[in-house]
């Protein structure tokens, strides 16, 4: 009877022992980088925590970032795989073991609390991506996830934790954004493109309809409207031009732009002077047309009304930048200034209400500066969105 319980007993522990390296061979031979690791101490330190009186372990945390790496001083490696030490380009389990409390930094403190918040909630199994620094500094793009072993939910000292690269996945799905915002950009420039031709060819028709108008005021009005469709089709231009969609250089768009103004309504040979100053200024599309339009009706106001003397009348162009998305304004001339008969606060002329509808499009406010002789404009409004 002894000789049988005898054999009984060596029969379990050499099952045991069977199962014990059939598990090492497993573990050791997986190609998923493993990590066996004890939390214990680390969810008795959380426990602490919660009995003086932290309910809130991200916000602890948080605001007291030096016991980050304490907390995760506490955590215990206890085996790794050759597949996390390849990962890690550690060159042996030896090194990575020795040395894994090394990759705590500012950098990890993000995970290390999503860690810290799991376990405190009792959570049986936690998963993350977090990006890893290995031996020789090079970046890996992990998925994390540590599960407690069965049996071993209360104190935690026997977690299975896994690392999943997904580097090149990522670098595969960059690389397909990157091909195709290529290829948005080339559409985004083929429409501005194709929007500032269609532009110019209602801008030629319009030209040669004017050639048929006897009457001057009729002339006229063909002609103030094609350069507020120029004014329009010079951002769409800019904007084909440029390698950046979202906003415009806006100190080239006015100089082409007012340029143009002079050469058109006074020749080219014109002698009044451009002031323009609109330095380091970069405004997006739903802001330049407005203001590009509004710009427009003020100086061709100035140009056909201001009696400016050709050898020294100037216009005065200064933008400059707020706080946040504010800007402001002064635009004027030092011609004859504005006529008495014509009412400010109520205009009726179409370019003076046009002035005061795009003032209102840029949600800004405007006011004339009589200090000055000619016409002056001080306008504020802020970039829309």
């Amino acid at each position: 009877m002894e000789e049988k319980n005898e054999f009984s007993e060596n029969t379990w522990r050499q099952r045991l022992e069977n199962a014990e390296n059939h598990y090492r061979s497993l573990f050791d031979g997986c190609l998923v980088p493993i990590w066996e690791e004890d939390f214990s101490k680390v969810k008795e330190y959380l426990e602490n925590l919660k009995k003086h009186g932290v309910t809130n372990i991200r916000n602890h945390f948080t605001e007291h970032p030096e016991k980050i790496a304490e907390c995760f001083g506490l955590l215990e490696a206890v085996d790794t795989n050759q597949s996390a030490v390849e990962l890690n380009e550690a060159g042996t389990k030896e090194n990575l073991l020795a040395n894994y409390k090394n990759f705590i930094s500012h950098d990890t403190n993000d995970y290390a609390i999503k860690q810290f918040e799991a376990i405190a909630n009792n959570n049986n199994e936690c998963s993350f991506e977090a990006t890893l620094r290995t031996f020789n500094n090079n970046e890996r793009h992990v998925l994390v996830k540590w599960i407690v072993v069965k049996g071993y939910e209360k104190s935690y000292k026997r977690v299975l934790l896994s690392t999943k690269d997904l580097t090149d996945v990522i670098i595969s799905e960059n690389q397909m954004l990157q091909s195709s915002n290529k290829e948005k950009e080339a559409l985004l420039k083929e429409v501005h493109h194709r929007v500032k031709n269609n532009l110019q060819i209602v801008t030629s028709l319009l030209n040669l309809q004017s050639h048929a108008i006897k009457d001057p005021a009729t002339k006229e009005i063909f002609e103030t409207s094609l350069n507020r469709i120029k004014s329009m089709a010079s951002v769409h231009e800019m904007l084909y031009q440029s390698d950046d969609f979202s906003k415009i250089e806006y100190q080239t768009y006015l100089t082409s732009l007012i340029v143009g103004l002079l050469n058109s309504v006074k020749g080219e040979n014109t002698h009044i002077k451009l002031n323009l100053s609109a330095k380091d200024v970069h405004l997006n599309i739903n802001t330049c047309i407005p203001l590009g339009l509004m710009i427009t009706e003020i100086i061709t106001n100035a140009l056909k009304h201001g009696n400016l003397n050709e050898q020294n009348g100037h216009i005065y162009v200064n933008l400059v930048k707020g706080d946040d998305s504010s800007y402001m304004l002064t635009i004027g001339d030092n011609g004859k200034g504005v006529p008495d008969e014509v009412n400010l606060k109520t205009p009726t002329t179409l370019g003076l209400q046009l002035i005061a509808s795009l003032v209102d499009q840029l949600s800004g406010s405007y006011f004339y500066d009589f200090t000055k002789p000619g016409t002056h404009y001080v306008i504020e409004f802020t970039e829309q969105k």
